[in-house]
Order: C-alpha cells, then structure tokens, then sequence
C-alpha cells in the first residue's frame, strides 16, 4: 500500500458515530494505552489545529481511530480495524474481529485479546470471502450471537 492509499475512520465514544468523512484529518501516531503506541488527533475543519474553533484535542478515549487494512470485502467494500467481519473457506464460515497487531492485522473471535485468531493479509483474499458484516461499535451483538 502507498501512502496515498493510507485511510482511516475515526469513532467518537461521545456521539456514538463516526466522524462525517467531510473532515480532513491529520493523525500523529505516538503511544496508545492498549499497544505500543499512542494516537494522538487534530481534527479541523481546516487542519489549521489550535487555529481552528473546530478543533478537538485527542487527550482522552474520546475518539478511536481505525485504520483501513487494504483489503476490501467481496462487494468492494473496505475494510477497517474493528469490522466485523465473515470469512468463508472450503463452506466453513467464521465471524471475527479485525484488529491493528504487533505485526500488522489479525482477526479475532471476540476482540483483541481473543486467543483464537489468525492474520489478516493481502494474501488471504485469494483463500478466504471477506465479507463485512458490521463494527464493533454499532454491531457488537453480532459477536455474541457468532
């Protein structure tokens, strides 16, 4: 993938939705609670930051930001860090969680310290149908019901 390529969404624990993709974004990765980095958000109408009265400081858990893997599903849809997601192999269909790992993303059963899981790669697009299913955030139950 090229950095012209690089996406993200961004959820909002406040609002409970997604930022409207009208924004433009500026993220600088740093360290993060969960791993071994933090992400740290300007967001701005105008990526002007402390200029801009829209703009909002990533100091808390208020937002989340989820990277998109480079894969899309099989309707063409892209796939981001917390999709749920249906893999299909050989009639075998399996529901998962797409996490940023160590080293690169991986796909668990229930969320990121499942220990069932496997990675989540360019390559396994030619074995498995990805299909996009929902996300963590709106559609936990489809977890609980897997």
């Amino acid at each position: 993938m090229k950095l012209s390529d690089f996406d993200f969404r961004i959820w909002d624990n406040k609002d409970n939705d997604f930022l409207e993709t009208k924004l433009d974004f500026l993220c600088i990765a740093k360290k993060d609670k969960h791993k071994d980095f933090e992400r740290i958000l300007d967001v701005a109408e105008d990526c002007s930051g402390y200029e801009s009265s829209s703009y909002f400081d990533y100091t808390d858990d208020r937002y989340e930001i989820e990277l998109w893997t480079g894969l899309c599903d099989k309707s063409g849809k892209k796939i981001y860090e917390g999709d749920i997601i249906t893999l299909c192999h050989f009639g075998q269909k399996w529901i998962g969680v797409v996490w940023f790992g160590r080293n690169g993303f991986v796909i668990t059963s229930k969320d990121e310290n499942a220990e069932q899981g496997g990675e989540l790669s360019y390559f396994e697009k030619y074995f498995y149908d990805f299909e996009v299913v929902g996300n963590i955030h709106e559609n936990k139950d489809l977890l609980e019901n897997s």
